[in-house]
């Protein structure tokens, strides 16, 4: 008799969640579609909605400034700040609200999460002892914290940092049954 296999709690970091929103990567949309469509229990935090927020502010602001003939050397030099209009600024809103919020944000499929008051020195803890950027620190003290048993994310410096921890397995989308499997989690996709 084979031993049941435990089942997923999948954390899922920003990364995966903009390629969705962008279409931009054909495994992370495949796995976000799943997610939906199967309703699976999954994680992630209040850091995320701001960064996909932030990252979707930039991107505007880029692309605008791309429309208008500047280099790439002059929109690096001068990044910030930002200068979006209050419409610009509420269709970045309105654009990871009705993409993600609308149609993940829900107690069963996904859970968006806030810091504990003990997850400061944890993540403290976590930015004394690697090399994680506090966003990524932030992060994944919010998928311990959940006890997730995956953190899924298409960063691959940033997986092999986690898998590297030991604190929680880590995958990208594209590898992400093969290491369920290596760890005994029943297969998402």
């Amino acid at each position: 008799m084979t031993p049941r296999r435990k089942k997923p709690r999948p954390y899922i970091d920003t990364n995966v969640i903009l390629d969705y929103i962008r279409n931009r990567n054909h495994e992370s949309v495949l796995l976000m579609e799943t997610i939906k469509r199967k309703k699976i229990k999954c994680w992630t935090s209040y850091y995320t909605i701001l960064e996909l927020i932030d990252r979707e502010q930039e991107n505007k602001w880029i692309w605008r400034r791309v429309q208008n003939g500047e280099t790439f050397d002059d929109i690096l030099r001068h990044r910030y700040p930002r200068k979006l209009s209050e419409a610009e600024l509420l269709d970045v809103f309105d654009e990871v609200e009705n993409r993600f919020l609308k149609h993940f944000v829900d107690p069963n499929i996904v859970i968006v999460t806030v810091p504990l008051e003990t997850s400061w020195d944890q993540i403290l803890e976590l930015l004394q002892k690697s090399n994680f950027s506090i966003g990524d620190a932030f992060q994944l003290d919010a998928a311990i914290g959940n006890n997730c048993n995956i953190f899924i994310t298409n960063d691959s410096d940033f997986v092999r940092m986690i898998n590297e921890t030991n604190l929680i397995p880590a995958a990208r989308p594209m590898e992400l049954d093969k290491k369920l499997a290596e760890i005994g989690i029943r297969p998402i996709v």
